[in-house]
Order: C-alpha cells, then structure tokens, then sequence
C-alpha cells in the first residue's frame, strides 16, 4: 500500500507522482478506520507481494470534517489505478474523498515472472506479465463488486456523506460500476442470499463503457457481408481481433480469430444470419458467453486455444517502458472471455431496469464504433425507462466525435479524435499529436468534477445536440434516439404468429409482411429483416427489428388483435426475444412510438381521481398492462404557471394495489384473511376469541395493540404489525394539517406526507437523522431549509436500522427488487384492492379520512402562521421558505 504517517493520512498531505495526498489503509493494524476497506484492499497485497507502488489501491481524503462527497473510481482491464489519479487529485482538490480501486485479480509486478518468487512463466505468467490472479469466471468480478460496495458504504458513513456517493469508471471499470449500482442496494444479479449494503449511488459517470466484445473495425464490414455472405463471419472474427489488439501482429491473432469463428460456427447457423451484422455481433455475444460460463467444462473443445495468449500489442510494451504505464499487456483468451461476460451481467442488469442511481452520465467516444456505443445505449434507455415516472432523477449521454473526412485506421494516434482510453496518460501521452496528446482532459475533468458536485451534465446543451466541430467538445445525444450514424441498435428478435405456414408464403410475401409490420408503427421498410423460416410447417415467422419498432407492433397487435397485411395474410400475433430465445418483458407502449397525450393516457392508465386539494392523481395503469409499464416513479406538475393551484400527480404505479389486505375487515373475514372458516379447534397465530357461548363461533385473536389500514394509532410499530407489514408499506402519519389536532392514522407510505414538512419539530441524539417519539417512531430529519430537525413519515432510501442489520420496510410499488407480496402466493400483478380502499375511506382521497378542503386549508394556515413567526425571532432561509409557502396558501 502508498503508506503514509498518522498526520500525513489525516491532513491528506502526502505527495504521489502527481503532487496531491494520496493517504491509503492501514494493513496489520488490529483496529483500522475502515474494516471492509482494509479486507478489499489488504487482502490483494497479502495474496502477492509484488503490487507495485502505481498499482496500488489509494485513499484520497480532504481536509477532516470537509468533506463534500465521496467518489469511487474504477480503471479499465488489465490498467492499474494510477491511471485515474489525476482525476483522483482534482476531485480532492474540490473537497471530495476519492476511493481509488485496483480491480481484482489486477496490478502485479512485472518481475513477479523473473523465476525467483516460486511462479511457473508457463502457467502463471503471459509473456512475462503475472497474470495468475485474472479472473477466469466473471463471477468473481461480481464478488468483488459486492465487497468494494461493502467498504464504500463504510467510508460514506464514516464521512457522514451518505447520500453524496458517486462512481467513476472507465471501459470496463464502467461495466464493474453498473453491477456495483445495480447491487448497491440488495443482491439483483447472482447470489440471491447475499448480505445485502445499505448504498445508493447518488451520481455516475461511465467513461466509454465496455459492454461486451464489439468493435469499430467490423462495422465498416456491414456492406461487405451483404456482398460475401460466405466470407462474412470469418472476416468478421479477423477484424474483431485487430480491434480489440490494436497494433499487435496478425501472427499474435490469427489463432484467437480462428477460435471465434469455430465459436460463432458451433453456437449460431451462419445461414440464419442472413447478411445482417447486428444479427452476427447478437449471435458472437452470446456464444462468447456460453463459453466463458463453461470454461472449465470437459466437453469444452476449445478449451486449448482458450488458454492461449493474447495482448495489446508493441504499443503497449513502448508505453510501459517509456512512459511507467501501469498494468499488463498480455493475458490468456480465458481471461478476455470472463471480461466479457462481466460486462454483458452489466449490460443485462442495465437493460433490464436494475440499476440504481440518482443522475447518471454516459460518456462514449465515436472511435469505439457505432455497434458498442449502441451498446452503451441500450444501457442508457433500460436505466431511463426504470425511471420514466421520477423527474428528480436523470440519465444523460455526450459523445466525443471524430474529425469529419479524419480516418483513424490510417491517421496516427489522437489527431482524429479522443480515444476508448480517455483518462489513462499512461496510454496516450507518446501519441500524436505529440504538442498536447491529451487536449481533450482538461475539460474532461472539469466537467466530471461539475457533474459529481452538482448533477451538471457534460456537453453544451444550447447547441441542440448538433456538434460544433471541437474534438475537445462533447456532443450532447438524445438517449431514446441517438443519430443512427453514430450509435446501431441493437436488434431483437421478433417472432409473429400467422394464418399461413411459412412454406406458403413465397419471398415476396415475406417481404411484403416485413414492409407492412413496419408501415404499421411508422417504421422504415429496411428495419425489418427476415430471419428464419426454415421450419416449413410453423406458422412462426421470425424477423430482426429495433427493440422500439418491435414493442410498438406487438403492443399494437396488443390493443387492435390481428393484423391484416392482404387478403390471403392476417398476423395474430407477436411477442420479443433475445437473441437466445429469451422472452422480453416490459413492453410498455407508453413511449416514443405512442407518446403520453391525455387520449394517451385513458387508454393505458386507471381514471383519474381529484384529491381534496384539487389534484388530478393518476395511480398506476390498468391491468392489462401494469406489469409492463409500472416504475416506483412519481411526477407532480401544476396546471398554473408559477407553481400554484391544483396540479396532476403522476404515480408510476399503483400503491393501493394490495390495500385490501392493511385492512382490519380483511383479517376478520375468516374466508380471506386466515383463509379457511372460523373453528375453535384451528390454529391462531395469536390465539382465538368467541362472541358468544357458541363454539363455532370463535374466530381467531387480532392483538389490541395492532392497528390497521385507516384506524388511529401512536405509533409506527403499531401500523407495521405481524399482519400487514409483507403486504403494504404503511406508517403512523398525521392526517390533519392542525398541529392542535394532528388526527394520527395508519396510511399508505405514500400518503403520508398530506401535512406541511415544517409543522412538526422534532429531536433525537442523531445529527442528521434518527427515529424519534416525537415523529410517532418515524424518522427525525435534519432539513437543509432551516437547518432544523422535521418529521420525515415517508420512508427514506435506507433507514437507521438497516444500518444495524434491521429489514427495509417492503415496497409498494410492485416493480421494485423489496416489493410487497400478495397475499396467500397469489400473482401480485393480476392483484388490485385500490377500489376496496377508495370506498372504504382508509386512503387520504377519500373525504372519511381528511377535514375538507376549506378546513383544511385553514389550519394548515394557522400552522404555518405559528411556524413562521417562531422563524421570524431567528431569521434565515427557513424563514423565507415558510413565508414562501404561506403566500402560495393564501390562494386557497
């Protein structure tokens, strides 16, 4: 480790190779700062001795108590550390804490394979370089993401920055930093019985991401394999491996393209490919991937080439030598394979809407061609539409484009454009153009230290995305339609149920049905292309589409039935897979193809109801569809400029779903909510009780103490009961905007904040936040407004006792990886009780649970009043905020 002494480490003075304090861990030391820290760090240097000092993982700690976030950085494959520490010492500099990671298996020394330190050159080492500790299994990347979470929420509880994380990563340190955002919260993607961490991302910022083998050499290949269909995934492979390799000789990638060409022949039926290079690129990825799960498996044939070697070429030697670049240059193919995989676990929980951040910042390079950077977008919509219902949290894409006429085959180093390894001077500082080899990193870096502080976006929006011919300049792209010039889609597989075999159906037909599903959505003839109708007695037809055009067909066929191309052709219906066969979910055609006009919105989602203070409130959508479209997504937007009067709140789902079951009725109902007849001789949980000397009459015992969705209550545990607590997410709220006359009931998490934040005051030994009796056992919460403590009844992201190994309360919202269950195993989405509560009066819509409006509207008033003239005695921000809102209810 970069050891320092106890007074470098806490005023974060020690100098590094680049003039800023570089304090790390404090190996052997039976009690360090940080536990999960030193167990991710110190186990790496005990398993070898050789990490030299620039591979090494660092602290980068700010003045003590200053510290205005945290922010983790993950380096690229087979890179070391250091070549974020530039970026590590600016971010310091502006007062963030900066954890800089070696990634597992990375960083030996290079002498570690000189023959004296007990390594066999033959098996341990690639060309001189140790690279024994690679991972073969993507597996253990994701391990290692899990413990790097671990000691990241350490030290943001340690510097009081909880909710100021942010991660920064690049190729596939950006793929490492998508699983640790979609395991941050709970184990999403490999080990369900995992402890989960108590973190949330606040901020990210992914570097050309690296998703999966793509590059930009095969993309100019497009026309060559509609030409030479024969010809067409060998020289796909061949050119595959020159880009991943650089410059490295085709002696040192024949072997490996001669490999990937046995692999894509084994996995896909070339035939099938049809001359579509997306269609090959989808058939690649996944056999890579097949591969590399069963890498170790005896009926692997390849298994010899798998473990030959592989490098990035003389270049990278040169760097090393010339320019101290960290890292190595050679590995094993086995090793490239699970690199891979990890980035296509990363892809996967990204499309498949599991990553969890508040505002992220996608930053590919034109250089790395249109089908990875298709990729990366197709990462950038699943995160977008996981959060399609929440304004507050944002998703934002620039790309860094070549020189027009500029061809980077042919033109030596940087001059056309910025690079796949953008941060890394280790990798581009003996590159042309030798006068400024990194003219880009300047504005990189402010940028990133702007995004991280305060959700600035990179890129200058005033140009409409159009680009203003800097090559230093990011162009800002749309995520849900970037240029087709510059990012491919990557398809789908579509398959549609016809009237006719498919050997009725002669070429032009096929045709004809492709150009028709097309025009139907509004598509283009070309985006449709026919895939597989080789079994001559199916009425399956099989075609190649973008992901949009091909949810757009099957949610029309969804909504209209069948489909008529002609007279003797009818189509039925559609449905969408992966390219492994795999049936896509969440088709939500609430998007680009149909947009969200009011008419729009009667179609999909639940009427409208009007709350007591004059808001629309859409909950949710209606059954058919609220498995496909429902996010934990919420919208608020006034119908008056300015912000005042009544307003639409927009749920992206609907959290009265199950409300039924928080009810007292239900538990009564012998025949619902202990699910067979009242008997004196069956089992109660809490016992049983008789309204009479008839003993059929017993029914089972509900705890006085217990309360229910609706009734008064004290207290939150009395609302989060042995009943209800896995079916709905309630708490002990106030229900009346009268601090006098509070009315406090058990409500859905989501109503409970009917009442104004600033009239109640709270205490409890917390600094920012704690669980107080004054709040009714909710939380206690510092407010940046009046820098006083609130009460906070809605639950926060993670919660005090979570913290000590307590169970987060369950989700409402059925989308969520906590969602709340249906009651009795029952389906939770074919399960809806809203209108059960609605009638009911338990939920805050319905005039039985709140004052009336001119009431309520009075009171809360009244309060307001009290609490601004207690503000006026010590004035400040609190003051004027209360004013503010006082003002905005006088229109009332």
């Amino acid at each position: 480790m970069r050891l320092a002494t106890a007074t470098l480490v806490l005023l974060g003075l020690l100098p590094s190779a680049h003039g800023a304090s570089t304090p790390t861990t404090d190996c052997g030391s039976d009690s360090p700062r940080n536990a999960a820290w030193n167990e991710l760090v110190c186990a790496e240097q005990e398993a070898s001795e050789h990490v030299p000092d620039l591979c090494q993982s660092s602290l980068w700690l700010p003045e003590p108590g200053a510290a205005q976030g945290l922010v983790v950085l993950m380096h690229g494959y087979t890179a070391c550390p250091e070549s974020f520490d530039p970026l590590a010492s600016e971010l310091q500099s502006n007062g963030f804490a900066v954890m800089n990671v070696l990634t597992v298996g990375h960083g030996k020394a290079y002498n570690a394979c000189d023959g004296d330190d007990g390594l066999d050159p033959a098996t341990d080492c690639v060309n001189g370089d140790p690279t024994f500790g690679l991972p073969r299994n993507a597996n253990q990347y994701v391990d290692w993401v899990d413990k790097v979470n671990l000691a990241v929420a350490a030290e943001a509880a340690l510097l009081a920055v909880p909710q100021k994380v942010s991660v920064v990563g690049l190729s596939l340190g950006s793929a490492l930093a998508t699983i640790a955002m979609a395991r941050s919260s709970m184990p999403r993607i490999k080990d369900e019985t995992a402890t989960p961490t108590t973190l949330v991302y606040n901020r990210a910022v992914l570097y050309p991401p690296f998703y999966g083998v793509s590059v930009p050499n095969v993309d100019r290949l497009v026309q060559n394999c509609q030409d030479n269909q024969d010809n067409c995934v060998a020289e796909f492979v061949d050119s595959t491996i020159k880009g991943l390799a650089g410059s490295a000789e085709d002696s040192e990638t024949s072997g490996f393209a001669t490999f990937l060409t046995d692999v894509v022949n084994a996995y896909v039926d070339e035939n099938d490919l049809n001359g579509s290079y997306q269609a090959i690129q989808s058939g690649l990825r996944y056999a890579l991937q097949v591969l590399s799960n069963n890498i170790d498996s005896p009926v692997n044939f390849l298994s010899g080439m798998t473990s030959g070697p592989f490098g990035w070429g003389a270049q990278c030697e040169d760097d090393r030598v010339t320019l101290g670049r960290g890292g190595y240059c050679n590995f094993k193919i086995e090793h490239l394979l699970a690199v891979h995989t990890a980035s296509e676990i990363a892809l996967k929980a990204a499309a498949e809407q599991q990553v969890v951040v508040n505002e992220i910042q996608f930053v590919p390079v034109e250089r790395d061609g249109y089908t990875r950077n298709g990729a990366v977008a197709v990462a950038a919509q699943g995160i977008r539409r996981k959060y399609k219902w929440d304004e507050s949290k944002t998703q934002h894409m620039c790309m860094y484009r070549i020189e027009e006429g500029c061809d980077p085959d042919t033109t030596p180093g940087n001059t056309c454009g910025v690079p796949h390894s953008c941060v890394a001077e280790g990798d581009n500082m003996s590159l042309e153009p030798s006068a400024d080899p990194m003219y880009w990193f300047p504005g990189m870096m402010s940028q990133t230290v702007a995004f991280v502080t305060d959700g600035t976006p990179f890129g200058d929006s005033s140009l409409n995305g159009e680009w203003n011919g800097d090559l230093s300049s990011c162009q800002v792209l749309e995520i849900d339609h970037p240029p087709s010039d510059l990012v491919a889609t990557t398809p789908n597989l579509l398959k549609a149920q016809t009237n006719k075999r498919a050997s009725e159906l002669s070429d032009e037909q096929l045709q004809q049905v492709a150009a028709d599903l097309a025009a139907s959505v509004g598509s283009e003839a070309w985006q449709i292309e026919i895939f597989d109708t080789s079994d001559s007695d199916s009425h399956e037809l099989f075609f190649w589409a973008p992901p949009d055009v091909c949810i757009a067909i099957v949610n029309k066929l969804r909504l209209e039935g069948a489909h008529e191309v002609n007279d003797d052709v009818t189509i039925t219906s559609a449905s969408v897979h992966t390219e492994d066969g795999e049936e896509l979910v969440g088709s939500c055609p609430l998007g680009a193809q149909f947009g969200t006009d009011a008419e729009t919105l009667e179609k999909y989602r639940k009427p409208a109801i009007t709350a007591l203070d004059g808001d629309t409130v859409y909950l949710g959508f209606n059954d058919e569809w609220n498995s496909d479209c429902e996010t934990c997504g919420y919208s608020w937007s006034s119908s008056e400029p300015g912000g005042g009067g009544a307003g639409q709140q927009l749920y992206g789902y609907n959290y009265l779903w199950n409300a039924e079951v928080g009810m007292r009725s239900f538990w009564e109902d012998g025949e619902k909510g202990w699910n067979k007849p009242s008997k004196w001789f069956r089992w109660c949980p809490f016992g049983y009780e008789r309204d009479s000397w008839k003993w059929w009459s017993a029914k089972c015992a509900i705890p006085k103490n217990d309360r229910f969705l609706g009734e008064a209550c004290d207290d939150k545990k009395q609302c989060v009961n042995d009943f209800t607590s896995e079916y709905v997410d309630m708490t002990c709220a106030p229900t009346n905007n009268d601090v006098d006359d509070p009315q406090y009931k058990c409500v859905v998490d989501e109503e409970s904040g009917a009442v104004s934040p600033y009239a109640t005051d709270c205490s409890c030994l917390g600094f920012i936040w704690c669980t107080s009796d004054d709040c009714n056992g909710n939380q206690c919460v510092l407010s940046t407004m009046d820098m006083k403590k609130h009460c906070k009844y809605a639950d926060e992201p993670f919660s005090v006792s979570q913290i000590w190994g307590g169970d987060a309360a369950c989700s409402n919202c059925r989308a969520s990886d906590n969602s709340c269950v249906a009651y009795g195993d029952e389906d939770k989405w074919a399960t809806d009780s809203s209108q059960v509560a609605l009638v009911a009066g338990v939920s805050t819509f319905s005039a039985a649970a709140l004052v009336g409006l001119t009431v309520m509207a009075k009171k809360k008033k009244n309060a307001l009043e009290r609490h601004a003239s207690n503000l006026n005695e010590t004035p400040g921000q609190g003051a004027l905020a209360a004013k503010m809102e006082l003002a905005s209810n006088d229109k009332l």
